[in-house]
């Protein structure tokens, strides 16, 4: 997950994914994850195994910390697998331990491994007013309905918007004000298809950042 957070004005950005994996590629995956540290946990439908993943990088000089857990139940047709990546800004982290494989190592095996698969993309973005980023939907907004009650609500201070079609919700945006309360936040939400390689993480981290843009205004 070679990304540049910072220069998109992200904060973090995830990849999510559920599937299962053909009987066939239950070895290989086995053999994969036991590359990097594992750890195993046990419910009532058998043995999950979970491999973990951790790298840490500058970029535009700014500290990022990357994290990625694959994790795989066994079953008789096949694995059901879970993976999730996450690449976020973070100041003062420590290097991970030894013998932890980093996240670029699972990324580039991935589209071998597992194909292309169902994903959910997570990211969160600010931009600081002081920048001059300034944001095409301004809050707080009035709220044009008639209340009863004498201490009712009487404003918006935060929404989200989609784009829907004849197939149902493309993306999610949630527009807001960024914890500090000096810019703006977006959380930008979509699914999709994807092979999880190294080019196909940037490109779905460049949609993200497109979608959010064309809320804000800079200068």
């Amino acid at each position: 997950m070679r990304i540049n957070l910072h220069r998109r004005n992200c904060v973090r950005f995830s990849v999510f994914s559920q599937f299962t994996a053909p009987k066939e590629k239950d070895a290989e995956i086995q053999e994969f994850m036991e590359r990097t540290l594992t750890r195993q946990d046990e419910d009532d439908d058998g043995i999950i195994v979970t491999a973990l993943y951790g790298s840490v990088s500058r970029a535009s000089g700014i500290a990022h910390r990357t994290t990625a857990v694959l994790s795989k139940k066994s079953r008789e047709d096949g694995g059901d697998i879970t993976l999730m990546a996450t690449s976020e800004l973070d100041e003062g982290i420590e290097p991970p331990p030894r013998g932890l494989r980093s996240v670029n190592y699972l990324v580039e095996a991935a589209p071998d491994l597992f194909g292309p698969v169902e994903v959910n993309c997570d990211a969160l973005f600010e931009y600081e007013r002081a920048r001059g980023f300034t944001s095409k939907i301004g809050f707080p907004i009035p709220l044009m309905i008639v209340q009863d009650a004498p201490d009712g609500i009487t404003h918006i201070e935060s929404a989200q918007f989609s784009r829907r079609d004849a197939d149902g919700v493309q993306y999610l945006i949630a527009v807001g004000e960024s914890d500090d309360g000096a810019g703006i936040a977006h959380s930008v939400d979509f699914e999709t298809t994807s092979n999880l390689g190294q080019s196909e993480i940037r490109d779905l981290f460049d949609r993200a950042a497109n979608l959010s843009m064309r809320l804000v205004s800079l200068g």
